[in-house]
């Protein structure tokens, strides 16, 4: 896994890659938060900031 890259972050958190290719209405709350998280982690930041990281978790990522 390159740490740079937001498809392979996305994977490793249990995001479908078909995420990545669909419009974002048709993912889920859970996958389109997890990969906006994957692609700001992958902008390696200084600081990143979560607001309620938790609330839109699918049950199926909340049994991981």
């Amino acid at each position: 896994m390159q740490p740079d890259d937001p498809v392979s972050l996305g994977e490793t958190w249990g995001l479908p890659p078909r995420v990545w290719y669909e419009e974002w209405s048709e993912a889920s709350g859970g996958e389109s938060q997890r990969a906006m998280l994957a692609i700001a982690v992958a902008l390696k930041p200084d600081i990143l900031l979560l607001d309620e990281p938790t609330s839109y978790r699918t049950l199926t990522f909340s049994l991981i």
